[in-house]
Parts: structure tokens; sequence; C-alpha cells
């Protein structure tokens, strides 16, 4: 079996293979793959595509940094027509045999080459035993846990434990192992995120050209925001992440700053969503994003006059616009307050007053992942993803009890001083998208759904790998090569 791989791996197909997978034009040729088959519905298409391209750079590949991409676009792959969600039409598309078989194939051959690569890690010593990695085991191991001894617990508490534990803890062991930090790899991982916004820009816009009144007296009709692999809060929150690999990019070539206007659209596109927790993180995260780009990126002064001049373009809008603009506000508030003025958060603080209740039924363990929540609107549509209380503190809390509190707060501490001890112009970028996603946190769980996790892992596990320092990066701090 060896000898058969490493032929494969020498050879000119593989080879071929091996500099497409590496190349930066990888993520646009995914986007326009994908693209298509939303459209088309032709969602096997897309799962056989991204699962052919895993395994091969599994197989292939010593570095696995195209896997990230390849992670982050499997976040996208159902499309309108064939969604289960109640947002959609509600089909039975998976749910028909010869998709499931076809999936199961699929998912079944990544695992074996999955761990065929883990166990090729442990075997050539690639794991490092960091703090990092006990903190996902810790993890891990509250997952696992949620719901013991409670009076309803079943297996698929279990269940969901385990695949958190694969998509948190594997993936942050497959992407710790495999990857190089290297100035090279930053772009790879920041070109996939811009092919990616450059794909959700045009789902967005179509649904705005396509959907009659979906704008009405200044209040967005969110309902019609459906993409199929998810909603309003999905869109906004890929949309929040693309922004500071945007901005990284914008700073590193000399045309940077048709990037650097385009991050603007993407800020705008995220008003659009009228996603409130995306329009929150994203003013965080794009001055931030925005600063590093000036003190730290190419085209300084170009920059800094496309930031005066949309600063003043904005004082104008909100000058000539502003009670338009006061009313588009009103309209985003008004569901978070109930009949009598009480701040309700559309349905979170109930949400969160239940996930107290778990704990309180079982403290340690807490009441675990599936529980009946009747906030929480239930949009995914797949009955593996359980309802969640819509805030990471409080859903580790409620499904994981104290273990799981304890266990994510480590985890969040850990990834604070593993970007403190060396913050650099990449390593901030990354921090951002972390950022961003915490932000969101409180009001979402995306951190706890299967296909953000693992762009997420990913990050987590290239800001790990990076705390010493690589050839050719510039420090914030030092400003040296």
């Amino acid at each position: 079996m060896k000898d058969i791989l490493l032929k494969a791996k020498n050879g000119k197909a593989a080879e071929w293979i091996k500099r497409l997978l590496l190349s930066y034009k990888f993520p646009f040729i995914t986007a326009a793959v994908e693209l298509i088959c939303y459209y088309l519905g032709l969602d096997v298409v897309t799962f056989l595509y991204i699962g052919v391209t895993a395994v091969a750079a599994l197989l292939l590949l010593e570095d696995l940094t195209p896997i990230i991409g390849i992670a982050l676009f499997s976040g996208c792959m159902i499309s309108v027509k064939n969604s289960p969600s109640p947002l959609g039409t509600g089909t039975n598309y998976y749910s028909h045999p010869a998709v499931l078989t076809v999936i199961g194939i699929i998912a079944t051959v990544i695992a074996a080459a999955l761990i065929y690569r883990v166990v090729l890690n442990v075997k050539n010593k690639q794991v490092k035993f960091t703090p990092m990695f006990w903190g996902y085991v810790a993890l891990s191991l509250a997952f696992m846990c949620s719901g013991f001894f409670d009076d309803d617990y079943s297996a698929k508490h279990l269940l969901y434990g385990l695949l958190m534990t694969v998509f948190h803890f594997g993936f942050f062991v497959l992407i710790s192992s495999n990857v190089k930090i290297t100035e090279e790899n930053y772009k790879r991982i920041a070109f996939s995120f811009l092919a990616l916004s450059f794909m959700l820009l045009i789902e967005l816009a179509v649904v705005y050209l396509t959907t009659p009144n979906i704008i009405n007296d200044f209040n967005i009709h969110k309902e019609s925001l459906f993409f199929g692999w998810g909603q309003w809060n999905t869109i906004g929150m890929f949309f929040v992440s693309c922004v500071p690999f945007i901005l990284y990019l914008a700073g590193k070539y000399k045309w940077g700053w048709v990037l650097t206007l385009y991050s603007i659209v993407i800020v705008l596109a995220t008003v659009l969503t009228a996603s409130r927790q995306s329009m929150l993180a994203i003013a965080v995260i794009y001055v931030i994003s925005y600063a590093v780009l000036i003190f730290k990126g190419k085209n300084r002064w170009i920059n800094l006059s496309i930031a005066v001049v949309t600063i003043i373009s904005a004082l104008i809008v909100i000058t000539i616009f502003s009670e338009e603009i006061v009313k588009f506000l009103n309209n985003m508030i008004e569901s978070l307050v109930n009949t009598e003025g009480e701040f309700t958060g559309n349905g979170r603080t109930g949400l969160i007053d239940m996930a107290i209740q778990a704990f309180k039924a079982n403290p340690v363990f807490g009441g675990g992942w599936y529980v009946q929540l009747a906030e929480d609107p239930g949009f995914v549509g797949i009955a593996l993803i359980p309802e969640m209380y819509h805030n990471s503190v409080f859903q580790m809390l409620g499904a994981c009890g104290i273990l799981g509190l304890l266990t994510y707060g480590i985890h969040r501490i850990q990834t604070v001083i593993v970007f403190f001890r060396r913050p650099t112009t990449e390593r901030t970028t990354l921090a951002l998208v972390i950022l961003g996603l915490i932000i969101m946190g409180f009001f979402d769980n995306h951190i706890f759904y299967i296909f953000p996790t693992m762009f997420y892992t990913s990050i987590i596990a290239i800001l790990h790998n990076s705390e010493k320092p690589p050839r050719k990066l510039k420090t914030l701090t030092s400003g040296k090569k």
C-alpha cells in the first residue's frame, strides 16, 4: 500500500493535481464549481468535488493548507432547491436513498483518508503535545460528557459530542501537524476567503435582484435571505470572517487598493444581510483590520485617502438620509423588545434562561446537546444539528455544565495567550477572524455547528503553529523582516 501511494504521489498526474491544489487559483475554481452547482441544484456534484479534492489533498500533499479552503467552501454546498430547511421548500432530497448512498460513500472515503493522515502524523511524531492540544482534549471530554446522568440522557448526546470532538480536536490535530507557516500559505488561506466572498456576494445580489419587495418601508424582509446552506446570520458570519483576509491581501500588493475598495462593498453587503450580530461584529473587526492595513500594509496614502473619502461620503449620506437610516435602525431594533418594552433579544433571553435551568438540573454535565427549545427557530432543517441556546458561553453551560464552561473558558484564555506571545500582521489577521466569531458567538453558535467549526479550528491551529517566527514575516511590534 505504501509503495502504491508513493508511486501515485510521484506520478505526472499527481504532480499536476498538487500544483492545482496549491495554486492561488484553486479557491476561485472551487467557487465557480460550487456556484454553478448551487444554481443548477446539483448538490451531489458539489459533494463529489469537495470529496475528491479533499481526499487528493490528504493523500498527495505534505502541506495541507488547501484543506482549509476546502473546509471553508464545504459550508456552502446545499442549494436552495434541495435544502431541507423550513425556510426553503423543505424538500426530502437528502432523504433519497441514492443521495444518501453517495454522501455516505464520500464521507467514508474522506474519513478513511483523514484517519490515514492522522495515523501517519502520529507515526512520524508530527503531533505536538502543547498546552493548546491538552486544552482541546479537555474541551472534547466536555463535549462527550454532555448530559451525563440527566434524566433524559440518550446516546445521541454522545454522538454529537463525538462529532464536535472530531471537528474541533481532530481538525486541530490535522492542521497543526500538517501546515507550514509561510507567507505563501497565509496568502493561500486569504485567497480562499476572498474567493468565498465573491461567491457569497453573487448569491446575495441574485436574491436581491430576483425577490420583489425584499426591502419594504426601510425594512429588509430577512426570511427572503435564505441560501439553502444557511440564512442571513450565516452569510453575515462568513462576510465578517472574510474581511480581515481581504484587507490583509490589500496590504500585500501594489494593486491592493482595489481590494480595499472591495472591502467596503463587503461591509455594505453585510448590512444588507440584516444580521444584527454580523453588523456589530464587522463594525469592530473592520476598523481594526483597516488600522492594521494603514500601519503595516502597502499603499498607505492611497488607503488613507480611501478611508477619508469613505468617511466623508458616509457622513453626507447619513445627513441626507438621516430619517430613513433612523427608521431602518428602528426596524432592526424593534424585534429585540416585546410589547411591554422589555428587552428579549428576539427570544435570546428566553434561551439563556433555559440554559441556566438546564445547568441547575445537572450542574456538572449539563442537560445535553439535544433539548427542546421553543425559542430556537430551527432554521437548519437537518435533524442531526441540535437546537441551541444562541450564545456560545451559555451553550456550553446548558449543554455541558460546569465542565463545559470551564474547559471552554480555558480554550478562550489559551487563544488570547497564544496570540499575545507574538503579535504579527498575519497573526493579527487570524485573531480578528476569531474575535469576529467570538462577538457573534454572544448571539449565535456558529462554532458549534459542523461546517463553520472546521475553518474556526483551522484558524486556531494556524495561530498556534505560528508562535515561533517564520522567515520573511513582519511583526507588529518590531517591524523587522
